[in-house]
């Protein structure tokens, strides 16, 4: 028995001991030692935003995690897919940082502006637009989703691109150049289900009185001396459709202006004169820039992953992890 002793010994150290010599001596082998020289990843958890409220001029500086929460809660489905939701994640965080890099404002990285900036929903006001229900249901998964990939990017020619959204397209998102926009990555590309969106098509009516009105309080230079059936001439169109330009009271106007001096969805409509009216059909909702929120949505439903929805809307644009350069 006692002869067998060293034997037993020599078990005993094989078994406990030398598996953990093993372990330290390979982790000293694969963390290689920090280069002071090269940009690293940026830790999502600890980056702040400052952010400007125009409404006050105050400037209030959030997590990054809370920003991008924030901006994404104003434009997602509540119940939306959650690699959809990734996608729209992506897609603000690559528009953070393209504003920051342009300094679009003196008192802060950003506003909550959606005309400039992004909008932004605080959690109470996201709790209130979503109602309580859905928010318990659906807001933690809206944060695991931002915590998964709030640390990447879009990128074009290596820089972060200003990853532009609507609500629902027309069945193709537009490509920017046609409407004079240098944003090379905005190609436009089919969306093919948001056609089957319950809210795609519109048909909106105005008396001749009362689209004077609107678009006098709009555009004060105009003139309406032309027979009513002529008040909407010139029209010009992108190949995806939407209203590039056109010439409304004698007066060039541009396709998202007149929507908006209007209150129509979206750029996307056809006119006709009838009956003493003037009538608009509609589609989709918003610009028709970069990623539609509801086409992404369909997509991921058919098993698409946030990459690859991403690659849908912006295919000459590549997904990198966010590398904040020295001194920035």
């Amino acid at each position: 028995m006692r002869k067998n002793i060293p034997f037993l010994l020599c078990i005993i150290f094989v078994f406990l001991f030398l598996p953990m010599v093993c372990l330290f001596s390979g982790a000293s082998q694969t963390v290689p030692p920090p280069t002071p020289d090269s940009p690293a990843p940026s830790d999502s958890s600890q980056e702040t935003v400052s952010v400007l409220d125009p409404a006050t001029g105050k400037v209030r500086v959030l997590s990054l995690i809370e920003y991008l929460t924030g901006v994404t809660a104003a434009q997602c489905l509540p119940d939306g897919e959650p690699e959809a939701i990734k996608a729209l994640v992506i897609a603000a965080r690559s528009r953070l940082e393209y504003r920051k890099a342009c300094s679009s404002h003196e008192n802060g990285a950003v506003c909550t502006d959606g005309n400039h900036c992004d909008s932004f929903w605080t959690e109470e006001e996201t709790k209130q637009n979503w109602g309580t229900y859905w928010f318990g249901q659906y807001y933690p998964i809206l944060q695991d989703a931002v915590a998964q990939v709030a640390g990447q990017v879009l990128t074009y020619e290596g820089k972060p691109v200003l990853a532009l959204s609507h609500a629902l397209s027309s069945g193709q998102t537009e490509t920017a150049g046609e409407f004079g926009l240098d944003l090379p990555w905005i190609i436009g590309t089919d969306s093919p289900f948001d056609i089957t969106a319950n809210n795609y098509s519109v048909t909106v009516r105005f008396s001749a009185g009362e689209f004077k009105e609107r678009m006098l309080s709009s555009f004060s230079d105009t003139d309406w001396s032309a027979p009513e059936e002529q008040w909407v001439a010139d029209i010009q169109t992108s190949s995806a459709g939407g209203v590039i330009s056109l010439t409304a009271g004698g007066r060039n106007i541009t396709g998202q202006e007149f929507a908006s001096a209007l209150g129509l969805p979206s750029n996307h409509f056809t006119t006709e004169y009838r009956d003493g009216k003037l009538i608009f059909t509609v589609t989709g909702m918003g610009n028709g820039f970069g990623i539609s929120r509801y086409g992404a949505n369909e997509l991921a439903k058919r098993g698409y992953d946030a990459e690859a929805i991403l690659r849908h809307y912006f295919s000459v644009c590549e997904i990198q992890s966010f590398q904040r350069s020295a001194g920035s």
